[in-house]
């Protein structure tokens, strides 16, 4: 019989059913509300821990970290030292419309992370009440 404390490395998908609700102390019918109470208060709730929101302002300057944005302001600083303003400022423009659309973009990649991440709770919870689990 396969176990899921053996040495070698075996696929998720191949384990059966039987050996995986063993190694979790379960079965089919699942948890009492005792045993779940026990080990959420044991192990914590079953969630992701999130990172620190950054602030917009940070988030903004992480965009002149990119090494070719780098390698821009470097032309445009030797250009502004020689006199060379236009060049000098056409760089700068460019660099700064870059940051800003970058920032644009993490920004809203963000905000829909956050409501997909909120709307994928919400369906899994509906689907536990569906199933006859009222915890949820």
């Amino acid at each position: 019989m396969t176990s899921l404390s053996d040495s070698k490395k075996i696929e998720p998908w191949l384990i059966p059913s039987d050996a995986v609700l063993r190694c979790f102390d379960s079965n089919l019918q699942g948890l009492t509300e005792t045993e779940a109470q026990r080990r959420l208060e044991r192990h914590g709730p079953n969630r992701l821990k999130g990172k620190v929101p950054r602030s917009a302002w940070m988030k903004f300057l992480d965009q002149f970290k990119d090494i070719l944005v780098v390698v821009l302001i470097g032309p445009a600083a030797l250009a502004g030292t020689i006199g060379d303003l236009k060049d000098a400022l056409v760089i700068l423009i460019v660099v700064v419309f870059n940051a800003c659309l970058g920032f644009y973009q993490e920004y809203h990649a963000e905000a829909t992370f956050a409501a997909l991440k909120k709307c994928w709770h919400r369906s899994v919870n509906d689907f536990a009440r569906q199933a006859g689990n009222p915890a949820c």
